[in-house]
């Protein structure tokens, strides 16, 4: 047993530290399956979002998914060289781009979807589907409470008014 195993097996890895070696072993994985697509874990979740909101803008995805418009059009550029999305300069806002995915990302996202729910399924052998669920729900309700504590832009912390809070 690793050193690792045995800090989880002994409750002693903080709550956060969790969370980052499933996010972390998670996208090392979803990285071995879209290198094959010549992509990155990273363009995953802009790939699954165009395949339901075609349209949407650079800032829009940011603000979406909390993560800075510098790494959004990194990933946009990617994408749109690999022939998986197109940009769109919206007529009214020379600046803004909307983005569409091109027949060949359509015809990826399926099997990115199938992939990650695999890895997914894999991360949580030994549940129940209740457990998991169940485990899915709570996840939801600690990520919205952890939203909360940071401004819109997702970019400012909001230090002194949540240590007030605790004391």
């Amino acid at each position: 047993m690793s050193c690792l195993q045995t800090l989880i097996v002994e409750k002693e890895i903080p709550f956060p530290a969790l969370v980052s070696i499933i996010h972390r072993t998670h996208h090392i994985m979803l990285n071995s399956v879209m290198k094959s697509f010549g992509l990155s874990a990273g363009q995953f979740l802009i790939m699954v979002h165009l395949s339901k909101e075609q349209g949407i803008t650079q800032d829009s995805l940011a603000r979406h998914f909390h993560i800075d418009k510098a790494s959004i059009a990194r990933h946009v550029k990617k994408l749109e060289d690999s022939g998986y999305i197109k940009r769109i300069t919206d007529p009214e806002n020379r600046r803004a781009f909307s983005l569409y995915l091109t027949q060949k990302g359509e015809d990826i996202v399926p099997s990115l979807i199938g992939a990650d729910k695999k890895i997914e399924e894999a991360a949580c052998l030994g549940l129940s589907k209740e457990e998991t669920d169940s485990l899915y729900s709570m996840l939801l309700r600690i990520a919205k409470n952890s939203l909360n504590i940071v401004t819109d832009s997702g970019e400012e912390y909001y230090a002194e008014k949540w240590i007030k809070k605790f004391e």
